[in-house]
């Protein structure tokens, strides 16, 4: 309702599509930092998701893997909740455009932030290092952006509905980066607002051009 979390019925529509193309399991997983459990009850994406046909899987520490990415300086031998990748053959990350109080906003590589386990806050004072470093962790088949209501103050968490926007919007690409530079034009920000796009193209994870990808525009 508040925007913190993506919408329980696109995750749902997510599932239901997951599962007519022929996905024979359907995971939705996440590592919130308040108790995963309620996060997935208090949301409504358990009982959405659940319904469409998918599975929520909690972050038990036996799903946990030390990890290292190839020349990052942050994720090094660090927790990642991996467990339930182990198997999947595709990859969708799902996430709401927002704003954030240290990053400048949160979007879908951000989002990867749900997959670190361990005292994942010391990485805050470098927060665009660490969105960068999951991103060169991460490569989704595709991401969905959510910004049918879009936090444009007092994230992550926000609070009230006069930090909400309605934008109507949604993103759906095979590049997390063109889709976080689209998406930060719905907080009404740029590029160069938001520095670890850049780094991010700079790393070979995307491109900040979203318009070379040729994107086609649907109006409903």
């Amino acid at each position: 309702i508040l925007g913190a979390t993506t919408n329980p019925e696109l995750v749902a529509e997510v599932v239901r599509l997951c599962r007519q193309a022929g996905a024979k399991e359907v995971f939705v997983i996440d590592n919130p930092i308040n108790d995963p459990a309620s996060c997935f009850t208090l949301s409504g994406i358990e009982k959405a998701v659940t319904a469409a046909g998918a599975k929520v899987v909690m972050p038990t520490p036996s799903f946990f893997a030390n990890t290292t990415v190839k020349d990052a300086t942050l994720i090094k031998d660090w927790p990642v909740f991996f467990g339930p990748l182990a198997k999947a053959d595709k990859l969708i990350g799902i996430a709401p455009v927002k704003h954030h109080h240290r990053s400048g906003a949160s979007m879908t590589m951000k989002n990867w932030y749900g997959l670190l386990g361990g005292r994942r806050n010391t990485f805050h004072q470098d927060i665009h290092t660490i969105i960068t470093e999951l991103a060169m962790l991460m490569r989704p088949t595709f991401v969905v952006l959510d910004g049918t209501t879009v936090m444009v103050s007092n994230g992550p968490t926000g609070g009230s509905t006069a930090d909400l926007r309605e934008a109507n919007t949604l993103v759906v690409s095979t590049d997390q980066v063109a889709a976080d530079a689209f998406g930060a034009t719905l907080l009404g920000r740029t590029v160069s607002d938001l520095p670890y796009l850049a780094r991010a193209e700079a790393a070979g994870c995307g491109t900040t051009n979203f318009n070379s990808l040729n994107p086609i525009r649907v109006e409903v």
